[in-house]
């Protein structure tokens, strides 16, 4: 199975939950190879959260039990499978700057509560710096240059690949 994303106007792609779990795994050993503690917040949990959603349904819907299925349309795992996919999708991004650029604003994303609504005014840092993170890499997909500098934010070393 395979969720759809919007990847413009009019415009979706179709990616398979496996995907966005190999995906997640990736992005979250690349922040351990900064040297971040990228498996012991939310992003962990989510990892956890999305590879039950991999996991059930590769047994497959009609094999679980009611409460299986309810428990899996908790919204903690849509919050795990959304926040897993635009993490990840930014790995190519991230891969390109410089880790003293980047490595402060990662373990920052890293840390907060897994669900918004237990964000409280203090708490909400982590998903203030994964949108600027994700604003940032938008920024860098510019077809004609590859990469659009932004002052103030990571910039890549190179090209996004």
């Amino acid at each position: 199975m395979a969720i759809p994303v919007v990847t413009g106007p009019s415009r979706y792609r179709s990616v398979p939950y496996t995907s966005i779990l190999t995906d997640l795994a990736s992005a979250l050993d690349f922040c351990g190879s900064l040297g971040l503690r990228a498996r012991t917040g939310r992003f962990g949990q989510y990892e956890r959260d999305v590879r039950r959603v991999v996991n059930a349904l590769a047994r497959g819907i009609a094999n679980l039990s009611d409460r299986e299925k309810a428990e899996l349309n908790h919204p903690r795992y849509r919050v795990a499978v959304s926040e897993a996919l635009e993490f990840a999708d930014m790995l190519p991004y991230l891969k390109t700057c410089r880790p003293g650029d980047v490595c402060s604003k990662l373990k920052k994303v890293l840390d907060g509560p897994p669900m918004p609504d237990e964000e409280k005014a203090t708490s909400n840092e982590a998903r203030n710096y994964q949108f600027e993170l994700l604003f940032v890499w938008a920024g860098c997909l510019d077809q004609s240059q590859n990469r659009v500098p932004r002052r103030g934010l990571p910039v890549p070393d190179r090209p996004v690949a």
